[in-house]
């Protein structure tokens, strides 16, 4: 095998976006228009990637942001994986842990989500994160992931999560933050419902690249944006007090 090449980026951002399901329009697309937006906000040495798969005809995308080069496409699906599959999230980690080595990473997980909510009927997927139907449609039925089964992915990931940020309703809750002490420093969340709009991403961009101590500020500025209108709950946890 090649050996990896050194990390030459400070840090690089993740933004897994299982959008196949109800959130694929308008709210998967207006997201990606602000990531566009704040990319401007991308510090020198640092990235933005986004795998992105929604309900359309086009297959998924991991598409780069950064300074210097702008926005590129950095991967095109050949077919339409199923992006709540433990298999598909795992070959895209890896496949951005190669082509763009960074000394850390930050982790947006963006979907919907329950949260440690048990899931009804008893015999579907709980305790659960995102929803991809697999027909690149509309429909809140398909394939979820479990949190333990992420946890897992994100360990053998060989990246190092200074912070996970869940843009998804429900997953703020001492189980979820202590099922993935062990591959986060800290974990950013909402325990309740989210805006359907989620992160204002051009107000957040910069709050990304921060040092790891500095996470709370993506909390404070996302809850800004809604504190004149609907209103967001929002926290921090740091995972190390977990024990």
């Amino acid at each position: 095998h090649d050996p990896e090449p050194a990390p030459t980026l400070k840090r690089v951002v993740v933004v897994y976006m299982v959008a196949e399901n109800s959130l694929s329009s308008p709210f998967a697309v207006l997201d990606l228009s602000e990531m566009r937006q704040g990319a401007a906000s991308i510090p020198d040495e640092c990235q933005l990637v986004v795998n992105y798969d929604n309900a359309s005809s086009q297959m998924p995308q991991i598409l780069t942001f950064d300074s210097k080069n702008g926005e590129q496409v950095l991967y095109q699906y050949r077919n339409d994986p199923i992006s709540t599959d433990s298999a598909a999230m795992q070959q895209a980690l890896t496949l951005i842990r190669q082509k763009c080595p960074a000394q850390s990473y930050g982790l947006v997980m963006w979907s919907h989500a329950s949260g440690w909510i048990p899931a009804q009927p008893k015999s579907a997927p709980r305790r659960s994160f995102g929803i991809d139907n697999g027909m690149n449609s509309i429909l809140d039925d398909g394939t979820e992931m479990e949190i333990s089964t992420l946890g897992h992915v994100l360990q053998k990931s060989g990246m190092t999560w200074d912070y996970i940020f869940f843009d998804a309703c429900f997953m703020q809750c001492l189980e979820v933050a202590y099922e993935l002490r062990n591959v986060t420093d800290w974990c950013i969340g909402s325990p309740a419902e989210i805006p359907g709009n989620g992160a204002p991403y051009t107000k957040i961009m910069a709050d990304l690249f921060l040092e790891p101590d500095e996470a709370w500020h993506i909390a404070e500025d996302y809850y800004k944006h809604y504190s004149d209108n609907t209103g967001v709950v929002l926290s921090v946890v740091k995972t190390s007090e977990l024990e």
